[in-house]
């Protein structure tokens, strides 16, 4: 058999392997069902570059790339345009430094690859359609959850660091980190202290001398229940009697105190004043407009023995004169019955007490009464009954006096009678 019916022979054997219909070709088959059919793997030799600048340029003909060298910023890419529209182009970025490559608007990201297709005279993101796009991800683009997700971390933490005020945060201001100063803020993106919560509004503190703790900013009212403050809640406590809040508020002039209160939890009950701390330095126990530096509305125990005391010495005093009140100004005091009408700060709790009107004793004893503003008086009087110990004191003295007086006459009276007597008895013997 010469050399040219072998080759001819060779022919036929190689058309009938490749070919299995006409216009497909077929590796490692013979029934090719498309252009190009192979049954196994492909393989596209990989050509390594080296970054240089952060800058790389790929070579024609090539299909697979591995990026290498250091880069110290996102590398540029730059690829030859394809002959044709539809070669593909794998790129794996292997370079040091932790950045990105990008080509043609798209980024690579560290560690890993990305098929690009060449097609409308440009290379094309294989996740990016036509036009090409970046990888979506929270640290190169904003993005939108799909549904709902769970991150399982088993033995793992998940850490967040930041150097930025408002470095982390949910729905505004619903919750922010501020991880420049180590502040939390509910209800602000600016917390002032460790944990700051706020309604919404903005502090209004200027300069600040908070040790680590809490913060609660928001509006107060005039001598309500509404302000900032806590909430405790009782479960098991009956109906109505459930919660009590510390607040702060004001007292309709603008002057803060701290409010102790219980709470309605129902709608029907009435909330109840238990104490206020007003900022002048004032403690009110039961009522809401303390006028003294302790003020009680209602009664007050204690055990057994002493009394409330006073700064007496005399070393400590100065232009001491005599104190003259007494009998004639206890005689014009006048004692009454009385009940609160709920205006003043205190409320109308149906008892009935004794005591005096501060405009009727005003006019006795002037040093008794001192005029303060309240919400609902300019002038409202206030009654300090300490006086009355040394009127009274006084009082006693001239009645001695008065006693002592009329026993020095009694008993000249009496020697008198007893003259009388004798004389009349000597004239009857």
């Amino acid at each position: 058999m010469n050399t040219k019916n072998l080759f001819s022979i060779s022919l036929l054997m190689i058309s009938a392997f490749f070919f299995a219909q006409l216009g497909n070709v077929g590796i490692n088959t013979t029934t090719p069902g498309t252009r190009l059919d192979v049954n196994g793997a492909i393989t596209n030799r990989e050509t390594a570059i080296a970054v240089s600048g952060n800058t790389v340029t790929i070579p024609a003909n090539v299909s697979q790339v591995q990026l290498t060298g250091a880069a110290t910023a996102t590398a540029a890419i730059t690829a030859p345009a394809a002959p044709n529209a539809g070669q593909r182009l794998v790129i794996y970025n292997n370079t040091t430094g932790g950045f990105g490559a990008t080509l043609n608007g798209v980024t690579i990201p560290n560690g890993k690859a990305l098929e690009f297709v060449y097609s409308n005279s440009g290379w094309r993101s294989t996740d990016g359609g036509a036009a090409g796009a970046a990888p979506i991800n929270i640290y190169t683009s904003n993005g939108t959850l799909t549904g709902n997700r769970t991150v399982a971390q088993g033995g793992n933490t998940l850490t967040f660091t930041g150097t930025q005020t408002n470095a982390f945060s949910i729905a505004g201001n619903n919750f922010s980190v501020d991880a420049a100063n180590n502040r939390v803020g509910i209800g602000t993106t600016t917390p002032i202290s460790k944990l700051h919560l706020s309604n919404g509004s903005p502090s209004a503190i200027t300069t600040s001398y908070l040790t680590p703790g809490l913060l609660i900013t928001g509006s107060s009212s005039g001598a309500g229940f509404s302000g900032p403050g806590i909430y405790f809640e009782g479960l098991n406590n009956p109906t109505g009697q459930r919660v009590l809040k510390l607040n702060m508020t004001n007292d309709g002039a603008a002057s803060g105190f701290l409010n102790f209160q219980s709470v309605s939890d129902d709608g029907a009950t009435s909330g109840n004043q238990i104490m206020t701390l007003h900022s002048a330095g004032k403690v009110g126990i039961a009522t809401i407009a303390p006028t003294s530096t302790l003020s009680v509305s209602g009664t007050a125990d204690k055990t057994g023995g002493g009394a409330w005391g006073t700064f007496s010495d005399k070393r400590i005093k100065k232009n001491v004169t005599p104190y003259l009140q007494g009998l004639k100004q206890i005689l014009e005091i006048k004692p009454v019955y009385f009940q609160y009408n709920g205006k003043g700060g205190y409320k109308d709790d149906g008892q009935t007490y004794v005591g005096v009107l501060a405009q009727d004793i005003e006019k006795v004893l002037p040093g008794t009464v001192t005029k303060i503003k309240t919400a609902d008086f300019e002038d409202q009087r206030k009654y300090d009954s300490s006086e009355i110990i040394y009127t009274l004191i006084n009082a006693v003295k001239e009645q001695q006096k008065m006693i002592e007086k009329q026993a020095m006459q009694i008993i000249s009276l009496e020697k008198d009678m007893q003259i009388f007597k004798d004389k009349t008895t000597v004239k009857a013997k």
